[in-house]
Order: C-alpha cells, then sequence, then structure tokens
C-alpha cells in the first residue's frame, strides 16, 4: 500500500464512522460510576480464559 492509500483509507473510516454515529470516545456513552462494573463484567467474561494476553 501506498501511503496515499492508507490516508484515504483513514479518512473512509472516519467518514463511515461519522454517518452510522459511532462514537470517537466512551465519555458519550459510559459513566464514570460504570466503569468498575464493566471492567470487572470483562474480566468475568466466560470468553476470557480463551484470550492468550495474561490477565
Amino acid at each position: 500500500m501506498f501511503q496515499s492509500d492508507y490516508r484515504t483509507a483513514a479518512f473512509e473510516v472516519v467518514k463511515t464512522s461519522k454517518d452510522v454515529a459511532i462514537h470517537a470516545d466512551l465519555k458519550t456513552v459510559v459513566r464514570e460510576e460504570d466503569i468498575p462494573f464493566l471492567a470487572q463484567s470483562g474480566f468475568d467474561d466466560a470468553y476470557r480464559p480463551g484470550n492468550p494476553k495474561k490477565t
């Protein structure tokens, strides 16, 4: 891929994200007080043992 191809691809990702209303960061969809619950839920997920990263 050429640098111009990467630039075009990045532009398309941003444009598509805006078109389908994907939020740019979690601050707009997650409350800070929910973070401990979300973190624990992710850790307790049944698929976590299959994740090759150490937790």
